[in-house]
């Protein structure tokens, strides 16, 4: 039996390992604009569940944040503007994200895929013209998204910095050889 839950704990670990890459990597027919996307990388605060991605199209670059929340934070909002999602650096400083636009939990719109399809979740898109201080060495140790009722904040492990970072370099990397 300790070697069946030995396997089992050590298959689930690899597959649920999933290296950062560009999954989607095409240009558009009609405008000629190159569109990048890389997959998900996703870590657990509490109940609530965070999906992050980045993506590009042209020269302006995204990050895609979906948040499939707990019960006690199921119904919110958050606003379209700067500010509404902020990564605090390993060296103290911040990166501010700007929202794109208004948003408001649902149900599903949190998930990456089926599962949690069925849950509330909110799904952000978001843009910051700081997006290169990830590349200079530092790492990402909490974030935090204002809401309308009051703010979610998640430590991020090291683990899941190199993630996201690595993330964001696989894009920076795939636009400058433009």
């Amino acid at each position: 039996m300790k070697k069946f839950s030995l396997f089992f704990i050590v298959f689930f670990a690899l597959m649920s390992a999933k290296p950062q890459k560009i999954v989607k990597d095409v240009i558009d027919e009609f405008e000629g604009i190159r569109i990048i996307e890389t997959n998900w990388i996703q870590f657990l605060q509490g109940m609530d569940t965070y999906n992050i991605k980045f993506s590009s199209v042209g020269t302006k670059q995204f990050m895609s944040l979906k948040i499939m929340a707990s019960i006690a934070s199921a119904v919110f909002a958050v606003e379209e503007g700067e500010g509404q999602v902020i990564f605090l650096l390993s060296d103290g400083n911040t990166i501010r994200f700007t929202n794109t636009k208004y948003a408001i939990t649902g149900k599903g719109k949190g998930a990456t895929g089926f599962a949690g399809s069925a849950g509330e979740g909110i799904s952000l898109t978001l843009v910051s013209d700081d997006l290169n201080i990830l590349l200079t060495g530092v790492s990402i140790i909490k974030m935090r998204v204002y809401t309308s009722n009051g703010r979610l904040e998640c430590e991020i492990n090291e683990k899941k910095s190199k993630a996201i970072i690595n993330s964001y370099r696989l894009i920076y990397e795939r636009i400058k050889k433009l």
